[in-house]
């Protein structure tokens, strides 16, 4: 009986050992398959299913350090057409850890703009941070204009120009021209102006407000 026993640990124990090398090489074999493409759709997939309804971008998709691996780096927009967007970067090596993120940086995130402070020198990289800070800085008129309308029913844009000329509403004539300037507009379909806040790229300071009627052309 105590031969048998031992006979059938020393199997159990192979059968456990040959399992994990055919697993090993399943994977080995798994991971060499993978082309960059396939591996930056399933990254996509994924932040899809954990951010619904984003902007899911690859920025950066190259051979990893790890061996039979590819470092893909994303970006997520979410909201991106509300006064609150919110930009994270993540990065992945896949297959060689699967799934798993490292969160890069957070951009924006609760109408919070991470390493903004008045009066601290700060460019503008990306049109969310435009956006956030247009409507967290506490404008008056954004204020009123998002109140107005509801949150739920503005469209926020912003475009950056490195040279934007302005007019007045009553004047085709260019009387202001803003160099390297963000411009975010806010409509809506409940009211019957825009208003564009203009924010210099470099320490984010806000240049001016303008309110057009949306029957006039842009």
């Amino acid at each position: 009986m105590e031969l048998l026993t031992k006979v059938i640990v020393s199997a159990v124990v192979m059968i456990v050992l040959l399992l994990g090398a055919y697993y090993l090489v399943r994977q080995s074999t798994m991971f060499q398959h993978v082309t960059a493409a396939q591996a930056g759709a399933l990254v996509t997939d994924d932040l899809l299913i954990w951010y619904p309804n984003s902007n899911v971008t690859i920025t950066n998709l190259v051979p990893s350090n790890y061996s039979g691996s590819w470092h893909v780096v994303a970006s997520v927009i979410t909201n991106e057409t509300t006064p609150c967007p919110s930009f994270y970067i993540f990065s992945f090596d896949y297959p060689k850890f699967n799934l798993v993120n490292r969160p890069e940086n957070t951009y924006v995130a609760d109408c919070s703009v991470n390493g903004w402070m008045p009066g601290r020198n700060f460019t503008i990289s990306s049109f969310p941070v435009a956006i956030a800070l247009s409507y967290s800085s506490g404008i008056p008129s954004v204020t009123h204009y998002v109140q107005s309308v509801g949150f739920r029913n503005v469209t926020v844009n912003a475009t950056f120009f490195s040279a934007l000329g302005v007019a007045s509403q009553n004047n085709s004539a260019i009387s202001t021209l803003y160099p390297n300037v963000w411009r975010v507009g806010y409509s809506s379909q409940r009211s019957a102006n825009s208003l564009y806040v203009i924010l210099s790229q470099k320490n984010a300071s806000i240049m001016g407000t303008i309110n057009y009627s949306n029957t006039l052309s842009k």
